[in-house]
């Protein structure tokens, strides 16, 4: 049986939200301004999801994990080992 693993988008809900805090909404009282302002999230398509599946890969136990503690492969290691030996050097792309 696959696995799978949510990926939350944390870049668009900040956008959406910086987005939604530069504004300002002139209303005569609390439910007018309510209104508007339901009315630019959904004219805007505000609201997510801001989340997607992928399928989880299946490195059974594998040595090798990301910044999180997340498995990763012995491929994606020796890019992100490279990368780091780059910067070390201070080499640019």
């Amino acid at each position: 049986m696959a696995k799978w693993r949510i990926c939350v988008d944390l870049d668009s809900a900040r956008e959406e939200a910086d987005d939604l805090e530069s504004r300002t909404i002139e209303a005569k009282d609390e439910d007018e301004a309510m209104k508007k302002a339901a009315k630019i999230i959904k004219e805007e398509m505000y609201g997510g999801p801001y989340y997607n599946l992928s399928e989880y890969p299946d490195y059974e136990e594998s040595e090798f994990t990301d910044d999180d503690g997340n498995p990763i492969s012995e491929d994606e290691q020796a890019r992100a080992d490279g990368e780091a030996d780059r910067l070390r050097k201070g080499e640019d792309d």
